[in-house]
């Protein structure tokens, strides 16, 4: 396990909990459920990553999707979709 992928999951389930007002039960489990095998993991030694370090690249990843996105303007066209 990659205790830094698992705190941007975590932070990516706030995240849409934050944008959504209507999250339900399973996304409060989820991010309890991520936050138990986090502890698990350093009881069992496992390393603590610098959690700035993580925050940074979770924002740098949405920046990037955001920069990658289309324009809303940009008309979409998907192979085969009758137009």
């Amino acid at each position: 396990m990659d205790p830094e992928t698992l705190l941007m999951e975590i932070l990516e389930s706030l995240n849409d909990m934050s944008d959504k007002s209507d999250y339900n039960d399973w996304s409060v489990e989820e991010i309890v459920t991520h936050v138990e095998n986090y502890e698990e993991w350093l009881r069992k030694g496992g390393f603590k990553p610098d959690f700035q370090d993580v925050v940074e690249k979770w924002l740098t990843d949405k920046q990037d999707d955001v920069k990658n996105s289309p324009d809303k303007k940009q008309k979409q066209f998907w192979y085969g979709a009758e137009l």
